[in-house]
């Protein structure tokens, strides 16, 4: 399975002044020799090249790939993705951010699965209630791009979703590789890192990151052995090449050890260590827990002015666009 940024259409059609992203036809043969299965559309980009998002679902599913996280109302996004391995059922539910720009789904609405606490919570209940045998696989779409290291609340989620049910629990967005845990036996993965989202010349923009996005991050779980692995990459930015490294197994990589320092600590006793460590902070608040609406609502209200002011910088010629 795999995150998918963006829907598949031959007629995108993109706003002024933002960096707008889709597919073309091409990433499903792509796909499908990956042995991608399923992809969850729950991300900010879900919406870029327009609010039709039925030919991304069909297009997908006439090539055997199954969708979930996003749809054409909230009942499809949060519908779960079904899957059979090893003679196993396994839920998948996608999760996306509305503070990162992740637009959520309506009764009549395209758009994403929202992540919120108790939606999130409800949902997993939901899926082991159904299938108390099943394993509930969680993606979230969430953090701050570029950010190295998750919020006390991506951490307070990620266990409450694991206390709730969840087998697994993995996340994406930042672009670059983040730590991962164990928690009550299930895996946690914060952020896979970049991928494929090469660099370059991307529907206008010039696209550029920083070395910190050039390692990426596959997660393997063998339902047989209950082995947990990690293979890692690395991304040729000159020839958009991604190079496999190594495989570790998850808790014994140092490599993760080092991007992990929430690991064996409380989200309380964690928060001290982010503010101190982390890497975006130019006007960004620090997500302290998962259910604290309040609070959560305000920094997310400072975000959406924070991201409306540098958009109109960008479109007035007074900021650059994407680096």
């Amino acid at each position: 399975m795999a995150t998918l940024e963006g829907s598949i259409t031959d007629f995108p059609q993109f706003g002024r002044g933002t960096l707008n992203v889709h597919q073309g036809r091409g990433v499903v043969p792509f796909l499908k020799g990956l042995g991608v299965s399923a992809v969850s559309l729950a991300t900010n980009h879900l919406l870029d090249a327009g609010t039709n998002i039925a030919p991304t679902r069909r297009i997908l599913g006439e090539a055997g790939i199954q969708t979930f996280g996003g749809g054409d109302s909230i009942g499809e996004a949060s519908r779960a993705c079904v899957m059979t391995e090893s003679a196993e059922e396994i839920f998948l539910l996608g999760f996306g951010w509305e503070t990162i720009g992740c637009q959520k789904a309506g009764s009549r609405r395209a758009g994403v699965n929202p992540m919120r606490v108790r939606h999130v919570i409800a949902s997993i209940e939901r899926e082991r209630a159904l299938r108390p045998d099943a394993r509930v696989v969680v993606l979230f779409h969430w953090g701050y791009e570029l950010e190295n290291l998750p919020h006390p609340m991506q951490v307070d989620l990620a266990r409450r979703a694991v206390d709730a049910g969840a087998s697994a629990v993995i996340g994406s967005h930042p672009h670059c590789v983040l730590g991962a845990e164990k928690y009550r036996g299930a895996p946690i993965l914060y952020g896979l890192g970049n991928w494929f989202v090469a660099e370059g010349d991307h529907f206008g923009w010039e696209l550029h990151y920083p070395p910190i996005s050039r390692r990426q991050l596959m997660f393997q779980m063998d339902l047989e052995t209950a082995e947990h692995k990690v293979h890692w990459f690395v991304s040729d930015p000159r020839t958009h090449r991604v190079v496999f490294k190594k495989t570790e197994a998850l808790m014994e990589s140092t490599d993760l050890a080092e991007l992990s320092p929430f690991r064996d600590r409380s989200v309380e006793e964690y928060e001290p260590h982010f503010r101190e460590h982390r890497r975006k902070r130019k006007g960004l608040p620090v997500y302290r827990k998962a259910d604290a609406p309040v609070e959560n609502w305000l920094k997310d209200r400072w975000v959406g002015l924070r991201g409306a002011i540098l958009l109109a910088g960008i479109r007035l010629g007074l900021k650059g666009g994407p680096r």
